[in-house]
């Protein structure tokens, strides 16, 4: 179903979803080998990666979205492949410390040796930890997800039964069903207001419920 502008303008109350961000940061370092610390920058950006991505994951297979099961079904792969990724490319590094310590390429210390003997199992439990979140996270948007869809598609047939077209025009920018010009005035919580083009007394309204689904059209009316 073609949904029109007029239809999500006035569903945007309950249909707007917020996604959740990770900010990570890291204080500055006292130690005196340089080399050392950039590993540890590096390495700490790519675990974050392997939670960020895992959370990500987690969250977007299990949401809901309006799309077929192949399109769906390639969105879940994407996302696992991602999520894999993450964890991998922290896991890689640990095994390329490990190796160019053993070269002798890497001076070895103590925060390096600490920091790659506990590589493996913190990336395993953090990755595991994040999709776990992301897997909450997404049941939790996944209802209000299929709600919002509800309400646009409602709302939708409501003006595709009042006959009321969008036109894109900025004077007429809808046609209702009996053929009145209109120009969107306000979109509120309860109300959307037309007025009509080169009159100030006629108007026409469509009422809002509180679920925010479309529930009656006025036509022109005296203002």
């Amino acid at each position: 179903m073609h949904v029109s502008n007029l239809a999500v303008q006035g569903s945007s109350r309950i249909v707007q979803t917020s996604l959740d961000g990770f900010g990570y940061s890291m204080g500055r370092s006292l130690y005196r080998h340089k080399g050392d610390v950039l590993l540890i920058v590096v390495a700490g950006a790519l675990c974050a990666g392997a939670v960020v991505l895992p959370f990500m994951a987690g969250h977007r297979i299990v949401r809901w979205s309006p799309t077929g099961k192949m399109k769906a079904f390639f969105r879940t792969v994407w996302w696992l492949l991602l999520a894999t990724l993450g964890a991998g490319l922290f896991l890689g590094l640990s095994f390329i410390v490990f190796y160019l310590i053993n070269k002798g390429y890497v001076q070895e210390s103590e925060l390096v040796r600490a920091s790659v003997a506990s590589a493996i199992p913190w990336t395993l439990w953090c990755s595991a930890l994040a999709m776990i979140a992301g897997l909450m996270r997404g049941l939790f948007d996944r209802r209000q997800r299929k709600r919002a869809h509800s309400i646009l598609l409602h709302n939708q047939a409501f003006l595709d039964a009042q006959g009321i077209r969008d036109m894109g025009g900025k004077s007429v920018t809808h046609v209702d069903g009996a053929g009145n010009k209109l120009t969107l005035d306000h979109i509120g919580e309860e109300i959307i207001e037309f007025t009509v083009p080169g009159s100030s007394r006629k108007r026409a309204y469509i009422h809002i419920g509180p679920d925010g689904r479309f529930e009656s059209y006025t036509g022109l009316v005296e203002a």
